[in-house]
């Protein structure tokens, strides 16, 4: 079952994220004052996600949070991942580089 939702939630991505750069920022609620701050990221959709609304497959894969993912035609390329202070250790212009230097 858990290969399942996974698999769903995998086939979802991809549909959601098919084409082009994405950018999904992934937090949990008691975590906020940590998150990344992305509005005004250009070139790239963007997207956040509580943790604990996502399923339980994807919810065990993730080691830490805030997690970040750049997504490209629907591939995982690029994430960054909070260090054990639950921080991200990554700027918004850093990531907007990252997304400048993959654009077609």
């Amino acid at each position: 079952m858990r290969a399942l939702i996974f698999l769903f939630w995998l086939l979802s991505m991809f549909k959601i994220y098919g084409q082009g750069i994405a950018v999904i920022q992934v937090n949990a609620e008691w975590n906020m004052r940590n998150s990344i701050d992305l509005n005004g990221i250009k070139g790239a959709r963007v997207q956040f996600a509580y943790l604990n609304e996502q399923p339980e497959a994807l919810r065990e894969r993730i080691k830490a949070v805030p997690a970040i993912w750049v997504f490209k035609d629907g591939q995982l390329i690029k994430y960054w991942e909070a260090d054990i202070s639950f921080k991200l250790r990554v700027r918004r212009e850093e990531i907007q580089e990252y997304i400048d230097s993959i654009k077609d």
